[in-house]
């Protein structure tokens, strides 16, 4: 099937034609349009936002993913993108714009934390594809539902703590003519991939601090050699 085009996205939205799109695409409009989204909303700003008693247990978690990304990853993406991070339910937990200029056009689309991406609140988008697939997706431009999308390309991901637990998922959101739509995907599958590597070493090293205290421990409070303790 095609990649939906501005043409296929008309037909659609003024219409009611069914196009030769991606199934997961097509399926997606369909839900869009049952849940009622507007398709021609200008931004998010009205969209109702979430409230937390306390910050949810992923918002820690994307954190320290954030922190990994302003440590290894700033040079190889272009300043007309940003890491987005959503909790399971698709609400944006974090922001990570990659220029001050692109931070603003978020603001001003309404792309903020505590904001809604699920499908029921602005139709299908790379985070909702991801819900729904619960596998990495790719939306290009005119496959958005909303028009105000159709100038980005996304790609999405589950992303994963080092249990193995699904935190939310993980959005790498670009201007259409800035970024290759290969690269997205890819610079996910190494974000995805580079974190579980930091955070398995991470966690590998305060076990071995945590053994060699307690090894320590044991030998001073009993008096023993390194040889009687390990025999």
């Amino acid at each position: 099937m095609n990649i939906a085009n501005e043409i296929n996205w008309q037909q659609f939205v003024r219409e009611n034609i069914e196009p030769k799109i991606k199934k997961k695409v097509l399926l997606g409009w369909k839900r869009s349009h049952e849940a009622k989204v507007n398709p021609y909303m200008d931004n998010l700003i009205h969209l109702p936002k979430i409230s937390y008693k306390k910050p949810p247990e992923s918002k820690q978690f994307f954190n320290e993913v954030v922190e990994y990304i302003n440590n290894c990853l700033d040079d190889s993406i272009q300043e007309h993108s940003a890491w987005i991070f959503c909790d399971q339910d698709g609400f944006v937990l974090k922001v990570r714009p990659n220029s001050d200029d692109f931070k603003q056009e978020l603001n001003e689309l309404g792309i903020t934390e505590r904001i809604s991406l699920a499908e029921d609140s602005i139709g299908t988008n790379a985070i909702s594809l991801c819900m729904n697939s619960q596998e990495s997706e790719i939306c290009f431009e005119a496959e958005h539902y909303l028009k105000a999308f159709h100038k980005f390309k996304a790609a999405a991901s589950p992303i994963f703590n080092i249990e193995g637990k699904r935190m939310g998922y993980c959005m790498l959101l670009a201007k259409k003519n800035y970024t290759h739509t290969a690269t997205l995907k890819c610079m996910i599958l190494l974000l995805i991939e580079g974190v579980d590597r930091s955070f398995r070493l991470t966690r590998s090293r305060a076990r071995h601090d945590n053994l060699k205290g307690k090894v320590e421990s044991a030998l001073f409070d009993n008096h023993l050699t390194p040889t009687v303790f390990l025999t």
